[in-house]
């Protein structure tokens, strides 16, 4: 019988993880590893202690928490090959949410749309 938490985590995503940062603070990121995630998309801004807005296009529920700053790819593992590569999203929060009882907890991530422009 399976989690409770993983029930609804019915999609797939690729995620590569941020390793360290190269010597002109550009990120190197790991190799492509499988996640069971749930998506939902369409939350609509969130806001930093600045006060500045960020676009959100997707949340995501996983079960470890991420970098901000990983790149995710929506899809199997085994199709990335064949994909669109260009379709990547970045992690810009990535928030813990406990069970009632606190034996564990899910991890949502909000994402955007990455672009490599600076």
């Amino acid at each position: 019988m399976t989690r409770l938490g993983t029930r609804r985590r019915h999609q797939d995503a690729v995620l590569f993880a941020i390793e360290r940062y190269g010597m002109d603070g550009s990120p190197i990121l790991s190799d492509g590893s499988a996640l069971k995630v749930r998506i939902e998309e369409g939350r609509p801004l969130i806001g930093s202690p600045n006060a500045a807005t960020a676009a959100i296009d997707i949340a995501m529920w996983v079960d470890q928490a991420i970098e901000v700053g990983s790149l995710i790819w929506i899809g199997l593992l085994s199709d990335l090959g064949t994909a669109d590569p260009t379709n990547l999203k970045e992690v810009v929060d990535c928030q813990i949410v406990p069970d009632i009882k606190g034996r564990t907890s899910e991890y949502v991530l909000l994402l955007k749309k990455w672009s490599n422009k600076p």
